[in-house]
């Protein structure tokens, strides 16, 4: 128990950084072009937009030219093993 909840704080912080943190891990960021909005730059990336504004913790209507995102390559596939206490998730 105690090595389970020790993988599981370390398996939270590893997805908090890739998946939830809006600095770029993976992929160079994406910057923002005049007329850019996250509907039409999130299909370039094989995301939702709204995970993509999820990941960056920005709304929709307040995006700027300029400005920089952070991006991951979709789609997902997500692994969930409740007898292991596990979640894997994979890329292309």
């Amino acid at each position: 128990p105690a090595e389970r909840s020790k993988i599981s704080e370390r398996i939270e912080r590893t997805a908090g950084a890739v998946f939830f943190s809006p600095r770029p891990h993976i992929l160079p960021a994406h910057t923002i072009q005049p007329g850019d909005s996250l509907a039409a730059i999130a299909p370039r990336y094989k995301i939702g937009w709204q995970y993509l504004a999820a990941l960056n913790h920005v709304s929709p209507r307040k995006i700027r030219s300029g400005q920089t995102l952070k991006v991951v390559r979709g789609p997902f596939r997500v692994i969930v093993d409740l007898s292991e206490f596990s979640l894997v998730v994979r890329t292309r």
